[in-house]
């Protein structure tokens, strides 16, 4: 259709002696024609990339992978040979990518096995002596080892963190133990995390034995057996146990006769120490059978 629009004019007097009788109205029809519409031009096709188009940069990804493989690798070997330059025995080392045990070792036969995240390749040469010296059985220097693997948490793939709902359960408050304990057990200076760990598959519960809680050095995390979340298990049992956590966040293990001791003579000094610790014992030497059952 054509589109009509309507102008309305009005002629007035230019000087009227007298309102006039009347005011002629004139209407004046103003007819345009419609523009004509936009062709659709399709932009032009582009060629489909071609195999060897497709495959360039998945290449250049493997390339660059490739490389940073090989520098890994080469920086691995360096930092080996320093460990055992200062350790004065052999020393193998193994890069992982773990997110929670950032950093494990033990003493073996003849050698040391270590394995390091691999944020520890960026090391400098202060947090590489320190590595030797605390394996070597210098204890003061997990603090320069520590604040270094806090200071590298970006070179950790993210985990889910642990927020209070993980530590508070249907019947214990970890979280309320553990911050009651450390004011009166540690002057509020133990500053690991703690939650409840993950049930088994039921397939998987069948056993002679259970770690009642578990501590990892790299992330500083303290995880509790959640079959201690039950009212018919009391607070000061749960308390001994995340009271035990914190204590290999605090006293680190030491060398004894070229044997790694977690449980040092410190360790049970200052596990003795906590006020229900004989009651917690005679507990769990009546019930373990009974958790073991759950």
């Amino acid at each position: 259709m054509r589109a009509q629009q309507l102008a309305l004019q009005f002629d007035l007097p230019r000087t009227p002696t007298k309102p006039p009788t009347t005011m002629p109205l004139r209407i004046v029809t103003e007819r345009h024609e419609p523009r004509p519409a936009t062709p659709n031009i399709e932009p032009p096709s582009l060629p489909a990339p071609t195999a060897e188009r497709r495959a360039e940069p998945i290449a250049a990804r493997v390339e660059a992978e490739i490389r940073s493989s090989v520098t890994r690798e080469s920086t691995r070997q360096q930092l080996e040979v320093f460990l055992q330059a200062s350790l004065g025995m052999p020393v193998q080392l193994t890069v992982t990518d773990n997110r929670r045990n950032l950093f494990s070792w033990r003493r073996a036969t003849g050698h040391v096995a270590l394995r390091l995240h691999h944020m520890f390749l960026t090391a400098a040469d202060e947090e590489k002596r320190a590595l030797a010296a605390y394996l070597s059985g210098s204890r003061g220097e997990l603090r320069t080892i520590r604040r270094f693997m806090r200071d590298n948490m970006h070179h950790v793939r993210p985990v889910a963190e642990v927020g209070t709902e993980q530590a508070r359960g249907q019947h214990h408050d970890l979280r309320a133990l553990f911050n009651t304990l450390n004011q009166r057990y540690f002057e509020d200076q133990c500053d690991a995390s703690i939650a409840w760990g993950k049930l088994p598959p039921r397939r998987r519960r069948r056993r002679s034995s259970m770690r009642l809680g578990s501590y990892t050095l790299g992330d500083a995390a303290i995880r509790i057996h959640p079959l201690l979340d039950d009212p018919r298990v009391p607070a000061f049992f749960v308390a001994s146990v995340v009271h035990h956590e914190m204590l290999h966040h605090m006293v680190p293990a030491m060398t004894v006769g070229g044997r790694l001791m977690h449980h040092n003579r410190e360790f049970r000094k200052r596990e003795r120490e906590f006020e229900h610790y004989a009651l917690a014992v005679r507990w769990e030497n009546e019930h373990i059978a009974e958790l073991l059952r759950r």
